[in-house]
């Protein structure tokens, strides 16, 4: 039974259900942006859209590969749509709440429903929260292990095809993600993947998606070249990456891990961690 009128999230709700069998759909948040590029010397104004969608899917059976079952969604969807998809069995949200997540938990008191095959055991939404008192030993480790893999980085950059350079970046970037997601939702992402994690992350601050935006041919180049695990016997069969693209990659990496440390420290001030 889909209970949503947007027609973005109908949509979305018909392709989960082909995709897999769900239980239900939520939505716990949506970025939109518009830009207008409109002169005296154009005959017609330039108007482009888009939004973003966060839903958490209910699903009977588990998800191996999450990602893969994303952009098979994103395929499907109208071009200026793209979706940010989180998939988990009832038991495996069951386990969380009574085990306190402040994650679930906020998701069933406010995410929007989408679509309800079946209720929720919601005895379980009822079960005590667990303190975030860890939040900030979580976000340290996984920082300090960004920060390192970044040093690195840079200490490599020029050397050779940049490829450990861009594999170093990878690493710094999916530990600071992973840190961003737990320390401050009280998420564990199922995937490590950039392109599945840094538009998760992106919900915290617009501020975040400003370093890695994708709203030009060049900016999805380098989301792109972000995704693939590289790896030292691997090589690129285009042979080696631009140094130009690998030295911003890497600058771009140290302005997000600044970025999310403001992030972190803003949300311990609200009260949000």
């Amino acid at each position: 039974m889909e209970l949503n009128k947007d027609k973005n999230l109908q949509d979305a709700s018909k392709i989960i259900n082909r995709l897999l069998k769900v239980d239900n759909i939520l939505c716990f948040g949506e970025r939109s942006w518009r830009s207008v590029n409109d002169s005296i010397f154009q005959q017609t104004a330039l108007i482009q859209s888009r939004q973003h969608y966060y839903l958490t899917v209910i699903s009977e059976t588990e998800v191996r590969d999450i990602l893969q079952l994303q952009d098979e969604l994103n395929g499907q969807m109208d071009k200026s749509v793209s979706i940010s998809l989180l998939v988990h069995t009832e038991d495996e949200i069951a386990h969380a709440l009574a085990a306190g997540s402040r994650f679930f938990h906020k998701i069933f008191q406010k995410a929007d429903q989408m679509y309800l095959h079946s209720h929720f055991k919601t005895q379980f939404c009822n079960s005590p929260v667990a303190d975030p008192a860890n939040a900030l030993m979580l976000w340290q480790d996984h920082y300090q292990k960004a920060t390192a893999f970044q040093e690195s980085a840079g200490n490599l950059l020029g050397i050779d095809d940049n490829s450990a350079s861009l594999y170093l970046i990878i690493e710094s970037l999916e530990h600071a993600c992973t840190g961003l997601l737990q320390a401050c939702l009280d998420y564990q992402p199922k995937r490590s993947d950039l392109t599945y994690l840094l538009p998760l992350c992106n919900i915290l601050s617009n501020q975040l998606e400003s370093i890695f935006p994708r709203k030009t041919p060049a900016d999805e180049s380098h989301f792109q070249l972000l995704s693939k695990r590289k790896c030292f016997t691997d090589k690129n069969p285009n042979g080696p990456e631009d140094p130009f693209t690998i030295f911003f990659l890497h600058q771009q990496c140290v302005e997000w891990l600044k970025a999310a440390r403001e992030v972190f420290e803003s949300s311990r001030h609200t009260g949000h961690t």
